[in-house]
């Protein structure tokens, strides 16, 4: 398929790289050879080709196209900028930067005139990107490096993490390392930091604390974050709808967009006034300004919410870049554009948004034996049914060593020599496997079996490929009807096993891993894996215990205690490329990818390190390892001198803990050495027992309170102490005449939790019309609001107690009115008009 670019907005000065005066979406109809990626400016664009080549359009007042060219309707090629071989390119209001193969970073516009000028760095340049007027790269050992006030030669920034990604706009500067946690500089309601922040340093983003970034984008006066998940959190001006927050008119901290939730995202770019998002669907997604048609829609009005632009519905969009008030987008890519700045640091990889394989991916070339171009299939999914990959190494009977390079109508192609292409008929597949013969595809190993047929097949008997299945290569299996067989490995992308009585092997042709498992039966792992059966998604599916190398991989073990999105939970196997979880409160099991667990104890002999954000902003790292009789636990709720903390783990043989007053302003973890101090008050999937007084979440199972909980009971206010014989003694918090007192299981009926700690935990609560809201009352819920449940705060409109969190608006029973009233974060931030008074739920130095 040819790649389609089409563009909308603003159409003066040969923005939209098309004559004509329409500003709709429309289709540039100038020709370029096969496009890596393109950027926008304010009245400019570069296309980058596969080749390096560059392609030019729009003003060049400034010298922002860079030499040759003058002002351009349609994308032209500048000899002078392809020499330079770049890879990549970024573009602000009159600047351009871009970013050569050999690591090395040129400018052009306002300042450094049509150039282009090499720009200085201590280092090789791994990935660019423009901010208005300044340029910010990433440096081949995880540098941060800034171009401003057009300078040649850059600064870097002085900061102890290693960066992989950047972003800039008009006053903020971001900066996204390895491990995901995202740093700013700057100043402005852009930074995301809270009303009126500056800061000339590079510090952690307290508003996503906790939150694993994969990517940063900004511009003028708004940026959007998107996590490992594809959800987007945004900050900035809303004046025009832009964060897709609907009609508040500015975030001083990033939000969540829950939206995207549903529609992961991929790549966002940015406009003056308006926000475009590709999702993992290839879907277009727009929200703010819609003047001039920039937001791919067929009206004009502003979009507050973010909505599928309805002039690019059908559309499979593989890329985006936004100019001021222009948008161009592009179709049938060779493939989705790939970060170069991650892709350094292999981290494309390590996140469930990996690069994305389209179904179809053509190109055009010619093929002996045919008299004209054909169009070939290079798709991993138009190979695989023959057998073969494209990249793989075969030897072929007939020309020697070749490449295969894809499918046509007519048959498999293979590349002889890297000059000529050339057919292979799958007409006799019999003949095709005897006489082409797979040498060599990355982590794959291979094995010539004989199929019941009589068919010569090439088996790939790596555990990994089996591994998609939820198999491995040696699994005895069990058929209800046809007996039982072992597990030989994959070809064609089905598994082929090898039954008992039977001389070759066979397969299912199929694909489907839950129908797979409802018919083969593990009787006994290969490879000395063991195995048992558990029912996850309504599917009983046979879950690895031992040795879960795909958790190796990610540094985990089975009885690992984590932190995922869904709560804390105990990895309790793996089954396929997925770790399987235990939740900690509800016992339900269920499937997540490894690489968003955040490991935080494990019983161990030998130091189990990971790294935290400190308080001071920047990563420490702590040992999470315990034994079984240790007096205390990495993750066990304590009271200390600090008041009520979680344990992190040990550096240097003081404890790291994360307090909750230090967790609710969105700070990292500090360290203390007084754990004499230390009162245990819960531990979470493991015994403890405090003189026959169980404080392990172990003794509570399906019962709605934990240790350490807050609660009302029968009118009268509690913190759960623990269990002891059979009885859940509880302390009193209320003053008068409302003692401590045990109660029975029975008694706990009517039971309201009003704060809990680390782990999920509602409450319902009356709205001002009388209807039951249902809070989040959970500290996780918390972080970075500055408030907890059950703090009473001086607020504009009176004193009033926090009741929960929905939707991050914070609940608030004012004494003045009925019913719970809510505020936006951006509110709650303002230090002059919401201040605590006394903090209820926890032990806590903001009482003295």
């Amino acid at each position: 398929m040819t790649q389609i670019l089409s563009s909308a907005g603003y159409h003066g000065e040969g923005r939209l790289g098309r004559k004509g005066s329409s500003n709709q979406l429309n289709r540039i109809p100038t020709e370029m050879p096969s496009l890596l990626m393109f950027s926008c400016g304010w009245k400019h664009n570069i296309f980058i080709t596969t080749e390096h080549r560059v392609f030019v359009c729009g003003d060049n007042g400034d010298g922002q196209l860079g030499p040759e060219q003058q002002s351009c309707l349609v994308p032209t090629e500048s000899t002078k900028l392809s020499i330079l071989h770049p890879i990549w390119s970024s573009c602000g209001d009159k600047i351009t930067a871009l970013l050569s193969e050999d690591g090395r970073v040129y400018a052009c516009g306002v300042g450094w005139g049509v150039g282009p000028v090499e720009l200085t760095a201590p280092s090789e340049v791994v990935y660019i990107a423009c901010g208005v007027s300044t340029i910010c790269g990433i440096g081949v050992n995880g540098e941060f490096y800034v171009w401003s006030n057009h300078a040649v030669e850059a600064v870097q920034l002085a900061c102890d993490a290693q960066f992989c990604d950047c972003a800039a706009g008009n006053f903020q500067t971001f900066g996204l390392s390895t491990t995901g946690v995202l740093y700013v500089t700057g100043r402005s309601k852009s930074c995301g930091q809270g009303r009126k922040w500056s800061s000339t340093e590079l510090v952690p983003v307290l508003s996503l604390s906790g939150i694993v970034i994969r990517r940063i984008f900004a511009y003028c006066n708004h940026s959007v974050a998107v996590d490992e998940e594809g959800r987007v959190y945004v900050c900035g001006s809303n004046n025009y709808g832009q964060l897709g927050l609907g009609d508040i008119r500015k975030a001083n901290t990033f939000q969540h967009v829950s939206i995207f939730d549903d529609h992961p995202i991929i790549a966002a770019s940015l406009g003056d006034t308006f926000t475009a998002f590709i999702t993992e669907n290839l879907e277009l997604y727009t929200c703010g300004d819609g003047d001039e048609y920039r937001l791919c829609n067929t009206t004009i009005g502003k979009v507050k919410v973010p909505a599928p632009a309805d002039a690019a519905i059908g559309k499979s969009i593989m890329w985006i870049s936004c100019g001021c008030s222009h948008m161009i987008i592009a179709e049938n890519l060779e493939e989705v554009p790939q970060h170069p700045g991650r892709q350094h640091f292999g981290l494309d990889g390590t996140t469930r948004r990996k690069r994305r394989k389209l179904p179809f991916r053509n190109i055009t070339d010619m093929v002996s034996s045919i008299n004209k171009p054909v169009c070939i299939d290079v798709s991993d999914l138009g190979t695989i049914w023959t057998g073969f990959l494209n990249g793989d190494i075969v030897e072929s009977k007939e020309n020697g060593i070749c490449t295969v390079v894809g499918t046509t109508s007519r048959g498999l192609v293979i590349k002889k020599n890297t000059e000529e292409n050339v057919l292979v008929d799958l007409k006799d597949l019999k003949r095709v496997f005897e006489t082409l013969i797979i040498k060599s595809r990355p982590g794959c190993e291979f094995v010539t079996m004989k199929s019941r047929g009589g068919f010569s097949l090439p088996i790939d008997v790596s555990p990994s490929s089996c591994e998609v299945f939820g198999f491995c290569p040696g699994d005895r299996v069990k058929h209800p009807l046809l007996g039982e067989a072992t597990v030989e490995g994959v070809f064609g992308a089905c598994l082929w096993f090898k039954f008992d009585d039977e001389t070759g092997i066979t397969t299912a042709l199929v694909s489907d891993v839950s129908y797979l498992h409802k018919w083969l039966k593990i009787i006994s792992g290969g490879n000395g894996r063991q195995v048992e059966y558990l029912t996850i998604n309504n599917h009983v599916v046979p879950i690895e215990k031992s040795p879960c190398n795909v958790l190796k991989d990610f540094n985990l073990e089975v009885g690992d205690l984590v932190d995922s999105e869904k709560g804390i939970c105990e990895i309790i196997g793996c089954f396929r490329h997925f770790a399987i979880v235990r939740d900690a409160t509800t016992y339900a099991i269920s499937e997540v990818f490894p690489s968003s667990l955040l490991l935080l104890r494990r019983e161990s002999s030998t130091p189990v390190i990971v790294e935290r954000l400190a308080l001071n902003g920047f990563s420490v790292e702590i040992d999470v390892s315990c034994k079984p009789d240790d007096l205390f636990k990495p993750f066990d709720r304590v009271i200390t001198s600090r008041g009520h903390a979680t344990l992190c783990g040990k550096n240097n043989g003081k404890w790291w803990l994360q307090t909750d007053d230090a967790l609710s302003l969105g700070g990292g973890i500090g360290f203390t050495s007084d754990s004499n101090s230390f009162k245990l008050v819960r531990r979470i999937c493991s015994d403890a027992n405090l003189n026959g007084l169980s404080v392990s979440t172990n003794d509570f199972k399906d019962l709605p309170v934990y240790p350490d909980d807050v609660v009302i009971i029968d009118k009268g206010k509690y913190r759960v102490e623990g269990i002891k014989n059979g009885k859940i003694q509880c302390k009193s918090l209320a003053e008068g005449k409302i003692k401590d007192r045990d109660f029975l299981p029975v008694e706990l009926d009517n039971i309201s939790i009003i704060f809990r700690a680390d782990l999920p935990a509602s409450r319902i609560y009356h709205s001002k019309t009388g209807n039951g809201l249902n809070l989040s009352v959970s500290m996780r819920d918390f972080v970075g609001r500055r408030f907890i449940a059950d703090d009473i705060i001086e607020t504009p409109f009176g004193v009033g107690l926090v009741v929960g969190i929905a939707d991050s608006n914070l609940g608030i029973h004012l004494n003045s009115e009925q019913g719970v009233s809510f505020f936006t974060p951006q509110a709650i931030y303002d230090n002059s008009l919401f201040k605590l008074i006394q903090r209820r739920a926890i032990v806590s130095m903001m009482n003295r």
